[in-house]
């Protein structure tokens, strides 16, 4: 009887570790989630197509800097590029790309009724690279300012916003 014990002592041990990692659930790796808060200071053209009787079109490229608050994956600045086209009677959307300082970028699609001073804009966080593959989220901000030099059907547009803020969930990279 002793024997049998010796044998199974070591058989048991195996077995018991064994069945204990399958067993044991493995914690989900969290990523991460927040609500950022900033400012984003933008410029660059804008070109007119008169587009009909009282409708114009506008095609538009921005550039520029946004500083946060709250970091996003612990990042504060980006640098910002912004490609969109406005018609005046269905409204604004636009593709946006924020690259952090190690050239990581954060896409974003941009909707507006119009593309002026005070006007609501909302955004959808749908990607990126590297630990912004995959992000989401959403975010608001409303243009507090936007100054415009006219020469023949392009603009120069500057614009700085208030009220930046949103939300963002990056999975775990």
């Amino acid at each position: 009887m002793i024997r049998f014990f010796k044998v199974c002592h070591p058989i048991r041990w195996m077995m018991l570790i064994f069945f204990t990692v399958i067993l044991t659930p493995i914690p989900a790796s969290a990523g991460q989630t927040g609500d950022f808060t900033g400012v984003w200071i933008a410029n660059g053209t804008r070109q007119v197509l008169p587009f009909g009787p009282n409708r114009n079109f506008y095609t538009f490229k921005l550039s520029g800097h946004v500083n946060l608050k709250e970091p996003i994956g612990g990042e504060l600045d980006f640098w910002s590029e912004i490609i969109g086209i406005s018609d005046s009677k269905t409204g604004t959307e636009a593709r946006c790309v924020w690259r952090d300082l190690d050239g990581r970028k954060l896409f974003i699609e941009l909707k507006t009724d119009h593309m002026k001073s005070e006007e609501l804009v909302m955004g959808t966080i749908v990607g990126g690279t590297e630990k912004f593959a995959n992000a989401t989220g959403t975010l608001s901000f409303k243009w507090s300012s936007f100054s415009f030099y006219k020469d023949d059907n392009r603009s120069t547009v500057s614009g700085q916003t208030y009220d930046l803020t949103g939300n963002f969930q990056l999975p775990e990279f």
